[in-house]
């Protein structure tokens, strides 16, 4: 179980604080690995932290740099259910080339080395959501892919410009206004209403 956040609108105080509320109430998914990617004039700037405070700190220096302009950011919180929480690689977001990606599922659960094989490339990361990272890359049907796929899928990512918000059937996934999140509870806890879900199968995209 992990926790995706997402966010495409303006910097500044008022994001810095509601990010942070949002980041906060996350944590329930995931205590112990965080990450955050943002785009940067056109580059994707990606940190991971193995505390929590550091990271709520980077997320809300961010927001407060971008204060009267756009910014387009994914974050992430996890448990340690896989992989060594302690290894950068092993966390997200997963940023290659000029994709950045923040999920919650699983779409293989064998290794590296054994999901690498079956589609075909070579991993660079230790964590499988780079198969997805691949197929946008590869400018396959990710679209498709993800919605077709019996694995499970719900995540937030930075590509071509834009944040795209994208899950299956497997996988919760809400948006309030310029806010994304992974549950509806969690938007409530941060006092932030009127969280829908995200259509399954639909990319999201905004900005």
């Amino acid at each position: 179980m992990c926790a995706v956040i997402g966010y495409c609108g303006l910097g500044g105080a008022v994001a810095a604080e509601a990010l942070s509320r949002l980041f906060h109430q996350s944590k329930i998914r995931g205590l112990h690995a965080f990450g955050l990617a943002y785009d940067a004039d056109g580059a994707i700037l990606c940190r991971k932290f193995n505390n929590l405070q550091m990271a709520q700190a980077e997320l809300r220096g961010v927001a407060l740099r971008f204060e009267d302009k756009q910014l387009k950011l994914i974050a992430h919180c996890r448990y340690s259910t896989s992989g060594d929480w302690r290894e950068a690689a092993n966390n997200q977001p997963i940023a290659i080339d000029d994709v950045a990606l923040a999920f919650n599922g699983v779409i293989h659960m064998g290794t590296r080395q054994e999901w690498g094989r079956k589609y075909n490339f070579n991993p660079v990361t230790d964590n499988d959501g780079e198969v997805f990272v691949r197929k946008v890359l590869d400018q396959a049907d990710w679209q498709g892919w993800v919605r077709d796929g019996e694995f499970s899928f719900a995540g937030v990512m930075l590509y071509d410009g834009a944040l795209i918000a994208l899950r299956n059937k497997h996988r919760p996934l809400y948006r309030a206004g310029d806010y994304i999140a992974s549950t509806a509870d969690i938007f409530k806890r941060a006092g932030m209403g009127g969280a829908e879900p995200v259509t399954p199968g639909e990319a999201l995209m905004l900005g």
